[in-house]
């Protein structure tokens, strides 16, 4: 296999919209795109770093720009704040401060265009390996939705052929490209959780919101997604879930245990789940309902003959369940709650696919821009499904495998990667 040269991360492509957009021959040179299961909360700041844990060490401190500090009790970091980004620092071309960011939202389909300019000019004239990323297509997808989506990811996929093609007649050989996205993306109109609604249910189960210690919560809402998190401690982490639960638009509301966590959901009345892992596998209990719906999952399996003593083996349990209405939901939510970040919460919620939750301010400011039409964070399959694609002779650099975690997609070229990160210039 001739190894790539161009690492391109593009953010917030669906699998199934780049799939259709490659059937119709709006990927030039790449072969049929592969499913790539994001991490959750499938958010970008956690996303996009997660292609490259395995590669580089840093590990974001929180889910998003601000985050919970445990040991100050404060929340802290912001756009543009280096150790809120430190991450994000080995990829080229993201966007940099409040008005980098803004401008993904405002700008959009424009800057997208711009921004793929910039970075195929810049291999061209660089060449060796090039690690990119692309932002602005998650303004397109927020704001202009699928259409608006489907014609940026033609446009990159046009400028990416014109480079290849441009820097074969310069230096004689056809440069092979790694194209991936970072989390899926549901389109369609959205109803709103404010944070502030949610901190007045929490206010009247008795938690004490903003506090630290027993029976303190502390919330760090930040844009307009499909989840959010709650910092509590750990002997209050159940019932704040079970009140999350509750709130309107939450689809699942899961509490970390000492060799687990509990899965909340209500489905009529409130149904509970006991998840456990150990050594690499997992295990999932119905105690009152099955609120993710993996009880039919491991029936199959043990039909099948795949668990040892209840226990699913956790590649086993992958191929069982990428393609699921909640793909990969345990090994996701044991990353979630330990080492997605430095900084884990005890709480982590995910709302029905019609639903975002952020400051109200937030939601103001995006209505003011039209609307969301488009939204991700949550652990559904249109929210976490992302793709990867190669260019080249048609060997498979994923052999055996119908779909792919996301630190998975970049590791059979980690060399390659560190040597076209920002960091080897």
């Amino acid at each position: 296999m001739t190894s790539p040269t161009f690492f391109l991360l593009v953010d917030a492509i669906p699998h199934e919209l780049a799939r259709a957009v490659w059937a119709a021959g709006g990927l030039p040179g790449f072969g049929e795109p592969r499913p790539t299961v994001s991490v959750f909360p499938s958010l970008t700041a956690v996303a996009v770093p997660a292609l490259l844990r395995g590669i580089f060490e840093e590990v974001p401190p929180g889910y998003e720009a601000r985050y919970y500090d445990p040991e100050s009790g404060e929340v802290h970091g912001s756009l543009g704040d280096p150790a809120s980004e430190i991450a994000m620092a080995p990829f080229r071309t993201r966007p940099h401060g409040f008005l980098g960011h803004t401008a993904v939202y405002l700008l959009r389909r424009g800057l997208a265009y711009a921004q793929i300019r910039w970075i195929t000019h810049r291999f061209q004239e660089e060449g060796g390996p090039w690690l990119g990323y692309l932002s602005a297509t998650d303004g397109v997808a927020h704001f202009s939705g699928r259409s608006g989506l489907e014609r940026s990811l033609r446009d990159i996929a046009g400028a990416v052929d014109a480079a290849r093609r441009e820097y074969e007649r310069r230096h004689g050989v056809l440069p092979g490209v790694v194209l991936c996205s970072d989390h899926g993306m549901r389109f369609g109109a959205v109803e709103h959780l404010a944070s502030h609604q949610l901190e007045t249910l929490l206010a009247s189960a008795g938690y004490r919101v903003g506090e630290t210690g027993p029976g303190g919560v502390a919330l760090v809402p930040y844009g307009e997604v499909g989840a959010g998190v709650v910092h509590t401690a750990a002997e209050c982490a159940a019932d704040v879930a079970a009140v999350v639960a509750h709130a309107p638009g939450v689809d699942l509301a899961v509490a970390h245990g000492d060799d687990g966590c509990l899965v909340f959901g209500v489905r009529e009345t409130l149904q509970r789940a006991q998840v456990r892992w150990r050594d690499g596998a997992f295990r999932y209990e119905c105690l009152s309902g099955d609120p993710l719906g993996y009880a039919e999952v491991w029936k199959q399996l043990a039909d099948a003959g795949k668990l040892r003593e209840g226990w699913a083996p956790d590649r086993e349990l992958f191929l069982a369940t990428w393609h699921h209405a909640y793909p990969d939901a345990l090994a996701r939510l044991r990353r979630g709650l330990e080492d997605l970040v430095r900084h884990p919460a005890a709480v982590l919620f995910s709302m029905r696919d019609a639903w975002t939750f952020g400051p109200a301010l937030t939601h103001v400011g995006a209505a003011v821009m039209g609307g969301l039409v488009g939204n991700h964070g949550a652990l559904s399959s249109a929210q976490s499904l992302g793709f990867a694609a190669v260019t080249g002779n048609g060997a498979d650099p994923w052999p055996d495998a119908p779909a792919l975690r996301t630190e998975d997609v970049l590791r059979p070229w980690r060399d390659l990667v560190r040597a076209g990160s920002a960091s080897a210039r």
